[in-house]
């Protein structure tokens, strides 16, 4: 489960171990257009975070939307706003 605590120990870990454009990462920066960010940035990050503190990774592909609530709302691109309510439309408009 992903606490505040765990959230300020891996912005702790993340600031000084994984740099965006990792190459240990085996990847390009997590802003590149052709990246996946869910399956080839968060995830190699979360199970670097918890192998070093020795645990099973704690945060699943599945749960990675709680990680939005500990993001600065100024720091959300308003294209993802934009996204939601696209998808919000739709979905208000489907039958069952």
């Amino acid at each position: 489960m992903l606490t505040k605590l765990t959230v300020r120990r891996f912005k702790r870990f993340g600031n000084m171990e994984i740099d965006l454009g990792d190459p240990t990462l085996d990847k390009d920066s997590p802003w590149g257009p052709d990246l996946k960010v869910s399956d080839d940035f968060l995830t190699p990050v979360f199970r670097r975070y918890y192998r070093k503190l020795g645990l099973p990774t704690l945060v699943a592909k599945t749960n990675f939307h709680v990680l939005v609530e500990h993001v600065a709302k100024p720091d959300i691109s308003p294209e993802v706003g934009r996204k939601l309510d696209a998808i919000a439309q739709v979905a208000g408009e489907a039958q069952p």
